[in-house]
């Protein structure tokens, strides 16, 4: 695993509609309404983003969300604050949320 900042990073938070704007870009638009994906934004203290993570893609009715892999991306980028989404190309809002450990 590795991190570089991207085009979107030194961009401040303040508020949803600041972070819908930069996960918008993150998305892929082909895929949006098709296909499961999970983004992570990564912030630090003042809520500068300081980088993104594209954690997984699946299918039209879910997709893979790994703990580990989103905070061992945190620590590495020494992440204070994070930002989780991802769409739900089905409409079907009903979330089932498995812990396995």
């Amino acid at each position: 695993m590795s991190y570089k900042p991207g085009l979107i990073s030194s961009r401040i938070i303040t508020n949803s509609q600041d972070a819908f704007e930069i996960l918008n870009m993150l998305f892929s638009p082909d895929a949006i309404s098709l296909q499961e994906q999970f983004v992570v934004l990564y912030l630090n203290r003042a809520n500068k983003v300081i980088g993104s993570y594209q954690l997984s893609k699946g299918g039209i009715t879910g997709t893979i969300a790994d703990v580990t892999l989103i905070l061992s991306v945190a620590l590495k980028t020494l992440a204070t604050g994070l930002i989780l989404a991802h769409n739900h190309p089905s409409g079907n809002l009903n979330l089932l949320i498995q812990i396995l450990i």
